[in-house]
């Protein structure tokens, strides 16, 4: 119920091998310092394989390490040590897709397009986002909700333990109703974080399928 949760953006925390970039093997050399800061989860901004052009939210691949930034071993170390010292490790999951993105060929339905074919990029007015396409989740739930179950399967293996979701209420309910349930199933003691900031009904509702607390940036 009361926890400090602290963001580490790898890419520019601390570069742990001379090339101008900070890396996961970084963030693990500094575990020990924020542990004797009070923080009790490290929350990872993404670091999934990424042009970079949105801050890594345009994800090449949700199933591996940026290849900059280190490799998944080196991502499995620093959440053991993390466990070792008692701390929780959040993960970034940004469901949208950069161009370069698999689901794109595999799946062209699975996201929106414009009148002339081809696929609509992100926009929050004023803000474009050219480099992220957002997912059209009622044009195939269930075949979404079975890869998104998956994919947080592997990193819960792979040690985490909280999902810091980004923009839930943008999303439909049914489909996290669906995914939280399927997970919390096989790993009762993962956590839902929403990044959501919007009207109360919507977020009883988010509440209801199963998110587990909610933050916004301007309270």
């Amino acid at each position: 119920k009361q926890a400090v949760v602290y963001q580490v953006y790898p890419r520019s925390f601390k570069d742990s091998r001379g090339e101008g970039l900070g890396q996961i093997a970084g963030v693990t050399e500094k575990i020990g310092y924020l542990k004797e800061l009070g923080v009790d989860a490290i929350w990872l901004s993404p670091f999934y394989p990424s042009q970079l052009a949105d801050g890594g939210y345009d994800v090449d691949d949700y199933r591996n390490v940026d290849p900059k930034l280190g490799t998944m071993d080196d991502f499995k170390a620093f959440c053991a040590h993390a466990h070792e010292l008692g701390l929780e490790v959040a993960l970034d999951f940004a469901l949208q897709c950069s161009p370069d993105h698999p689901w794109v060929k595999q799946h062209p339905n699975w996201f929106r397009t414009k009148p002339d074919g081809t696929i609509a990029f992100a926009e929050n007015p004023p803000k474009k986002y050219q480099d992220i396409y957002p997912i059209d989740f009622n044009a195939d739930m269930e075949g979404i909700e079975a890869e998104t179950e998956r994919i947080m399967d592997l990193w819960i293996k792979a040690g985490v333990t909280i999902f810091r979701v980004d923009n839930p209420h943008t999303k439909p309910v049914r489909f996290w109703q669906d995914v939280i349930a399927a997970v919390t199933k096989k790993h009762p003691e993962t956590l839902f974080l929403a990044e959501a900031f919007t009207r109360p009904g919507m977020m009883r509702a988010l509440s209801y399928a199963g998110l587990t607390q909610s933050h916004c940036y301007f309270p």
